[in-house]
């Protein structure tokens, strides 16, 4: 039998990682008659079932050596292992998880049969999805409680914050991969877009057909996010100000569809930025354009540059629309317990069928 082939993928977050996840987990029992596996060791039972416990493992050695020994016996019949989660590009990468991880997956399978993945997409749209999911859930470990509190709250100084850090924006795809390539040692690096246009097809089915499924198309899952509007993302960031971040994240999916009427959709300085936020994200994007050159792969549609154009109505909030948010009620303990049992419920009938 060849060697087995793997394949890491690390993120980043906001660049269909749930998709892709959802679709190997929801496909797991499938998948393995073509001799794809998508591990439920080392992964996680909730959410999307990424797996980001193997990165959490990766602080201690013993751990993580446990979690690779059950990956090696349950996919001891596979052509292709496919492993993801995007913890890998995140801030996780600043006590060597990554390293840890490739090297003991270099040690198991060889250096030469892994590809560690990473997906992006257009820097723009990859800068505002990540403010708007750090409101909603947060996003690479900043404490939203203290940002919104004394920083204000705008989708610039968050990725001053950021900066200020890490040392790099983290829509700088150059700067980070160059921090990824120092940590997954001889493996392979590959990059590709998210975008249809640059892959010619889905990003899940281009992604299943590498890995040896060729029938992704029939058996897609996509993932039910709840829509955010802008107005309701001002109303989650001025809710911090005043509220545990705990109870807002609460009330974020009420918040949601309150504010879901098509005068709450638009564009806000504090959400999208103004022309100098428009402007580091473009010299980002022209450093990226020779980077990305040098890599096999289409990247048109990542390197698309939109004009800035200031929006002519800006979304704001009113002291209504505050006094809504701080009125709306607390989940009561039943209400917290039934969606609970049932998710758990859904979760058993889910691994039985699905062998994930």
């Amino acid at each position: 039998m060849s060697a087995r082939q793997v394949i890491f993928h690390i993120g980043f977050p906001k660049c269909a990682s749930s998709s892709i996840q959802a679709f190997f987990a929801a496909n797991a029992r499938r998948n393995r008659g073509q001799g794809l596996y998508y591990p439920s060791s080392g992964r996680s039972r909730g959410g999307y079932r990424s797996h980001a416990p193997l990165f959490r493992a990766a602080r201690d050695g013993a751990e993580l050596r446990g979690i690779m020994d059950d990956i090696q016996s349950e996919t001891g019949q596979a052509r292709t292992i496919f492993l993801s989660s995007e913890a890998g590009v995140g801030r996780l990468n600043e006590d060597g998880m990554l390293r840890r991880c490739t090297d003991e997956l270099s040690r198991r399978f060889g250096a030469e049969n892994i590809t560690v993945l990473v997906v992006i997409r257009k820097h723009f749209e990859f800068a505002h999805s990540v403010y708007a999911q750090f409101i909603r859930a947060g996003l690479y470990d900043a404490d939203r409680r203290r940002f919104f509190r004394r920083q204000g709250g705008t989708i610039a100084r968050y990725f001053r914050l950021l900066h200020a850090r890490d040392g790099t924006y983290s829509f700088s795809y150059r700067d980070t991969l160059a921090a990824v390539g120092d940590q997954i040692g001889e493996c392979r690096l590959k990059i590709v877009s998210m975008h249809r246009s640059d892959l010619g097809d889905d990003v899940v089915v281009h992604l299943a057909a590498e890995a040896g499924c060729l029938d992704a198309q029939d058996y897609l899952v996509r993932p039910r996010n709840a829509r955010f509007s802008a107005r309701a993302l001002l109303a989650m960031s001025d809710a911090y100000k005043r509220h545990p971040v705990g109870l807002v994240e609460e009330r974020g999916e009420r918040i949601a569809r309150y504010f879901d009427r098509p005068e709450d959709h638009g564009r806000s300085f504090d959400l999208h930025g103004g022309r100098n936020f428009h402007d580091i994200i473009r010299r980002c994007q022209q450093r990226d354009s020779d980077f990305l050159a040098a890599q096999p792969g289409c990247f048109d549609a990542v390197l698309a540059a939109p004009e800035y154009r200031p929006p002519e109505t800006q979304i704001t909030l009113s002291t209504e629309d505050r006094h809504i948010v701080d009125l709306l009620p607390k989940k009561s303990p039943v209400q917290r317990l039934v969606p609970s049992v049932l998710r758990n419920a859904a979760r058993e009938i889910r691994t039985r069928w699905t062998g994930g």
